[in-house]
């Protein structure tokens, strides 16, 4: 595989920018799980892809691909042993280097072995079989189906805006877009409370126990990429939709 972690993935570790994460919910499907892993790991630095499959030897693992090491190790920091749908991550460093880094740095070699078996539809698989798509074609989970300019177009949003509140008003949201997944991007703030969402619109209302809590979340995550082509857009919540 080009992002392996595998079973002895326990062993001593070498740092890499890929993380291999295991001990998911096999019942999740894997584009809904894609979006909330990107969600949840981009706020430690640019996430260059993350890949998880149908297939069966693979349900319940994912790797999740960064640009830089650092920001791997960040997130493993801050992400391993976390509740995901009621299970605590297992997250290590992948034991190889995946082939979207390889290709970046010069060194991938195809492996030929691998390319024998034959073309497949999906890309997420022949990500995982070594294929020769480019860094570009896997830039990042495809989770979003509407493009940025008609995301950002159809968004509602306040018209005018409400004066500090201890509830949030969050719009751009992905069509679909799990709670967990916003959950886990704003419980980093100790005051949070929990989210409110309103999935035939696309907004949500984040709840936080205190003014300062909401303020502190908004000047953080406001601007945030939930996936390629949304960007989180959050504002005070006026008191009577609140």
């Amino acid at each position: 595989r080009s992002c392996s972690g595998g079973g002895d993935a326990m062993a001593a570790e070498a740092p890499n920018q890929t993380l291999y994460v295991r001990n998911l919910d096999e019942k999740v499907h894997p584009d809904r799980l894609k979006l909330l892993l990107y969600t949840a790991f981009s706020r430690f630095g640019s996430v260059l892809d993350v890949v998880c499959t149908k297939k069966r030897a693979l349900k319940g693992q994912a790797w999740i691909i960064f640009r830089e090491v650092a920001q791997a190790t960040e997130a493993k920091k801050g992400m391993h042993g976390k509740e995901l749908f009621g299970k605590e991550m297992d997250i290590h460093f992948a034991k190889q280097k995946s082939d979207v880094i390889a290709r970046m740095d010069g060194t991938f070699k195809p492996r030929e072995k691998r390319a024998a078996q034959g073309p497949t539809s999906e890309p997420v698989a022949k990500r995982l079989n070594g294929s020769d798509e480019g860094p570009a074609a896997s830039s990042a989970p495809p989770a979003a189906t509407a493009p940025a300019s008609s995301a950002a177009a159809a968004a509602p949003v306040q018209e005018e805006q409400a004066p500090p509140h201890k509830t949030l008003f969050a719009a751009g949201l992905p069509q679909d877009c799990p709670p967990n997944s916003l959950e886990m991007l704003f419980k980093q703030f100790s005051g949070f409370e929990q989210v409110r969402l309103v999935p035939s619109r696309q907004i949500a209302f984040v709840d936080f126990s205190s003014e300062e809590v909401a303020t502190a979340a908004l000047r953080e995550l406001n601007g945030f990429n939930l996936d390629p082509t949304h960007i989180l857009q959050l504002s005070y919540a006026k008191k009577e939709a609140a």
